[in-house]
């Protein structure tokens, strides 16, 4: 492979990668760690393809040729995780997905577009923001890769909540199917999965659905059951026994757009071997032009590869 490589090599220990960068000859960043928008979200890179394929192994590949994923030749000994530190977001109204030995389904599934409910979904494309949130992912199946799917990226679990985003960072969309669902689905995990004020605009940017007006009770749900005048089915592909849980924050607070968008982090090229400095962005003004609230959105701040994990930041109200 042609390039620089950074390994470890026959050998015990770790290493960290922080804000990689990569520059061309003009000064130009051509692949930015930080803001490499496939890695967002994400924590076990051990089968993970990068946008832009900075960490390829070209002589790796798994099952389909010419795919090429992050990091090494991966001896399945060894751990490959991402870190991206986010200011914590506080929810408003939580649905969380829980699967363990008690309570098994192999492919459980929080449906938003209902394959057999067209008369929700007239008007599409339609796009979803909200928030996401993996603490448990165990395996279920010794032959399965146990993993949380939505919009085209596979999760493991998270460290804190995350933007609905597809593999390119941005807002996901969809529009109705007579012949699939459009959802979030565990696949042979023991896994706690949640998702919190979620929103369903249609192709004209009205709000056809938000968790936030939802007049279901607070409590526990089974399988079959539909949520939010029927925006929400929970279900399974294989297995019945999940339980759901939704829960209200005793004390909304309020949040912008930029809450429910994949933070970018500011950087420019390098002048003589030094990176050069960015805009000012201490304080800047993130009002949201079409809210009452002017909540400043998160703070990016770089991306690092390790083995090491930050400490969160305790919950401000419990869901499990």
């Amino acid at each position: 492979m042609d390039g620089i490589a950074v390994a470890l090599s026959s050998a015990n220990g770790e290493f960290a990668i922080a804000d990689l960068r990569i520059v061309d000859k003009d000064n130009n960043i051509v692949y930015s760690l930080a803001n490499d928008t496939y890695l967002y979200g994400l924590s076990d890179l051990t089968k993970v393809k990068t946008q832009y394929k900075a960490f390829i192994d070209d002589d790796f590949n798994d099952n389909d040729a010419g795919l090429g994923y992050a990091g090494w030749k991966f001896d399945g000994k060894g751990k490959f995780n991402v870190l991206t530190k986010n200011d914590e977001y506080v929810p408003n109204k939580v649905l969380t997905m829980i699967v363990d030995e008690e309570h098994k389904a192999e492919n459980p599934a929080i449906i938003f577009c209902n394959a057999y409910a067209p008369e929700l979904f007239e008007n599409g494309p339609y796009t979803i923001t909200g928030k996401l949130r993996v603490d448990r992912m165990d395996r279920m199946d010794a032959a399965q890769t146990p993993t949380v799917g939505m919009a085209g990226k596979n999760y493991n679990v998270t460290n804190g909540w995350i933007s609905f985003a597809d593999v390119l960072g941005e807002t996901p969309s969809f529009s109705h199917n007579s012949g699939a669902h459009w959802a979030l689905i565990s696949y042979y995990a023991y896994a706690t999965v949640s998702v919190a004020d979620v929103v369903i605009y249609d192709k004209d940017g009205e709000k056809v659905f938000d968790m936030a007006t939802m007049e279901d009770e607070d409590g526990y749900y089974k399988s079959g059951s539909t949520l939010g005048g029927g925006y929400i089915s929970l279900a399974s592909y294989m297995g019945s026994r999940q339980q759901y849980l939704l829960l209200s924050n005793p004390e909304p607070v309020e949040h912008t757009t930029a809450d429910y968008t994949v933070p970018v982090f500011e950087e420019t090229g390098i002048e003589g071997g030094v990176p050069t400095p960015g805009p000012d962005t201490s304080d800047p003004d993130t009002s949201d032009k079409d809210s009452s609230t002017t909540r400043a959105a998160p703070t990016p701040v770089p991306r690092r590869l390790s083995c090491s994990a930050w400490s969160w930041a305790p919950r401000p109200w419990a869901w499990p």
